[in-house]
């Protein structure tokens, strides 16, 4: 459908504003990281400041963790959002076919082909799309 080149463009905007986030955190731990590694190898810290640095990394490494978890469902919980009334003009369309064609069933074929039998007469695919202006050639 032609919405979904939209839903598309929107999740990775999205998706961009997340990573770019993320991407800034990583950085900032990373820099943390080489300044402890420097002051180290240089023994320029004394077992306190070095427990102290380790534990902020640690800190660190979580909060990139959750942050990068958080994103995900995020983005996911966007992804639904944006598809949705796109689904529901779908089963619309669908549910109008069904009454015209008083349909008792129709069913999904995914890629499995989980139909074993049915008429090619009966697929409403083509005239779904043709309801959304979409043609199948």
């Amino acid at each position: 459908m032609p919405e979904t080149k939209q839903v598309d463009n929107s999740l990775s905007t999205f998706q961009k504003t997340l990573a770019d986030k993320l991407t800034e955190k990583q950085k900032y731990a990373q820099g943390k990281l080489d300044e402890y590694t420097q002051l180290k190898e240089a023994n320029r810290l004394s077992p306190e400041e070095t427990k102290q640095r380790e534990d902020e990394l640690m800190q660190l490494d979580s909060e990139s963790q959750k942050t990068t978890m958080e994103a995900e469902e995020k983005l996911g919980m966007k992804k639904q959002e944006l598809l949705e009334p796109i689904r529901a003009r779908i089963q619309e369309k669908i549910n109008e076919i069904a009454r015209e064609g008083n349909f008792t069933y129709i069913l999904i074929q995914t890629g499995n082909n989980n139909i074993l039998y049915g008429l090619e007469t009966m697929n409403i695919t083509k005239t779904l799309a043709s309801r959304f202006g979409i043609s199948l050639e």
